[in-house]
């Protein structure tokens, strides 16, 4: 039934049951709690249990997004018959977006809940910002990026993932007033740049963040032959931490010699990271492919 609402419908939605539950946010707390007896009673057993998602993370650490975060986006009427509608409607629900995020910084920057130190993050492809807004929320400076690739023209083959790294893009009528989520940021009055990730050197001064973050988008960047020379950018801006988190291999390049060994390599070379100092300190497996890795500076060699 979701998937038929309008933008506008979807949003209205979570103003009347915030965080998607028709108890709201104690509701949401309840159903955390029912999942955390939930586990414990399947560790008791020593019962298997499925891949961990979500909920799942939050609900083990009893570790959850504060209520502030159940108040739905705000933003003006002009933006579902313009941007909204052009968003997947998945990411129209900002306790979802947050939740999600939350549980990333969790699981790969929990440093960053608990530390008493103001860390400088920038995060790259931010999309909606809830990334930004869960580290700001801990008391860190934040800064984001995307690119507004809605004019992209079709004459790019096989689009951005398989482009050489500083190839230019043919664009037709790319407006950045017209990115998609910009009436979100705007409402969350977040710093976004926008500039395209695939081109290098990033507008950023050496070492002016303390963590740079990338979820799930290096692969839309480049080509992966060229993905380490992205990771070698994040590295010259960073100070302290670089986590990475790229898509699974899409099935049908998989068969594909020109792609996927490339992206075998790349795991190699992040295991065995060794550049100013950074070194490659936890890498994390999901659907049965290497995809996160977390490198920090441990020298200054």
């Amino acid at each position: 039934m979701r998937k038929n609402l309008t933008a506008k419908q979807l949003i209205e939605r979570d103003w009347k049951f915030p965080t998607g539950h028709r108890l709201g946010y104690q509701g949401f707390v309840s159903e955390m709690k029912a999942k955390r007896q939930e586990q414990l009673e399947a560790w008791s057993l020593r019962r298997p249990m499925a891949n961990f998602e979500v909920n799942d993370y939050l609900a083990a650490y009893q570790n959850y997004p504060p209520e502030e975060f159940s108040e739905p986006y705000s933003v003006p009427d002009v933006a579902y018959a313009t941007h909204l509608n052009s968003m997947q409607k998945k990411y129209l629900s900002r306790f979802k977006n947050v939740r999600r995020a939350w549980s990333r910084v969790l699981r790969f920057l929990p440093e960053a809940m608990h530390s008493g130190d103001r860390l400088r993050v920038l995060e790259m492809s931010t999309a909606h910002g809830a990334t930004l807004e869960v580290l700001r929320h801990f008391g860190h400076d934040v800064v984001g990026n995307d690119f507004s690739n809605d004019g992209l023209s079709s004459r790019v083959g096989g689009g951005t993932p398989l482009r050489q790294v500083n190839s230019d893009i043919p664009v037709e009528n790319v407006n950045e007033a017209d990115w998609p989520y910009k009436p979100i940021i705007d409402s969350l009055g977040l710093d976004v740049r926008l500039f395209d990730a695939g081109k290098l050197p990033y507008p950023f001064d050496a070492a002016e963040f303390d963590v740079v973050l990338c979820f799930d988008a290096l692969e839309h960047y480049c080509h992966p032959k060229d993905w380490m020379k992205i990771v070698d950018e994040f590295v010259r801006i960073s100070k302290k931490t670089v986590v990475v988190r790229i898509n699974p291999i899409q099935r049908h390049l998989i068969p594909d010699q020109a792609y996927t060994p490339y992206v075998q390599k790349f795991y190699q070379a992040m295991l065995e990271y060794s550049k100013s100092g950074f070194r490659c300190i936890v890498t994390e497996a999901e659907s049965n492919q290497p995809l996160y890795f977390k490198l920090m500076k441990i020298s200054d060699k």
